[in-house]
């Protein structure tokens, strides 16, 4: 179904409106900043993001910063879907494991980076994706198996009678994925958000990546370039954005979450 003409004008109107929010963000800050960090104003920070976009430096960390985002977006699907189907094997198993999942949810990934800093070490790259890995898979798990246990049985029992098979796993592939697609999506929007968070957060607290985005802002931030902190903050934004639009653009093709 297209959307009509006045839900297009309202998002252009958002559209319109984010740069305008940003700027008096901008100029309040400039407002209340000490005249000391010469802070600048709203123009300033718009002329450089543009200019930033065409920075080998900052190009170079948005490379390198998706490379991870996308590594551990892989990794917390492929393993999501896994742990997914284990776990509905049987009901007892989740019954078993759910305690489980629940408690490694209610952990701040921070609190998870000195096991895996003495396994990998503070300085491995990997260990950022891992890092970021780990609560996107959580997101998927949780929200695949909300939609395992909302799936129609009826089908689930009408494809044993047709093909004849017993087989749980072509069961999964050929009945329950296409039913809980919605509920991956819908989990896998959020883990996407998650993944981005961390790894620019782990990156600005000097781990792993020295070319990332976060570390950029780092080095930014102790040259006080203030112009460019936030033409990086805006771009960050603007991909998890534009992300966000396309994987919604796929859900609304498979239900609305």
């Amino acid at each position: 179904m297209k959307p009509s003409k006045s839900k297009i004008k309202i998002f252009f109107l958002g559209l319109f409106m984010l740069p305008l929010f940003l700027a008096v963000l901008f100029s309040l800050l400039k407002l209340w900043s000490p005249a000391l960090l010469k802070f600048p104003n709203a123009i300033e920070i718009y002329a450089d993001f543009f200019i930033s976009l065409t920075d080998n430096s900052v190009l170079e960390a948005i490379s390198s910063t998706a490379r991870l985002v996308l590594i551990s977006s892989l990794v917390s699907i492929i393993l999501g879907i896994l742990f997914s189907f284990l776990l509905n094997l049987n009901k007892w198993i989740w019954s078993i494991f759910e305690p489980t999942l629940d408690f490694l949810r209610s952990i701040p990934v921070t609190f998870f980076i000195p096991a895996f800093a003495v396994i990998l070490g503070i300085s491995s790259p990997n260990i950022i994706w891992i890092l970021a890995a780990i609560p996107s898979s959580l997101l998927i798990i949780v929200n695949v198996l909300h939609g395992i246990k909302q799936q129609n049985l009826n089908r689930l029992h009408q494809y044993y009678l047709i093909s004849g098979k017993k087989s749980k796993i072509s069961a999964f592939i050929k009945v329950t994925f296409f039913e809980v697609l919605p509920y991956f999506i819908a989990g896998f929007k959020i883990s996407l958000s998650y993944a981005i968070v961390i790894v620019t957060v782990l990156e600005y607290m000097q781990m792993g990546n020295e070319t990332g985005l976060g570390t950029l802002v780092y080095n930014e931030m102790e040259q006080l370039n203030y112009k460019r902190v936030y033409s990086i903050i805006i771009i960050v934004g603007l991909i998890g954005y534009i992300l966000n639009q396309l994987i919604g653009r796929i859900s609304q093709k498979y239900g609305r979450f």
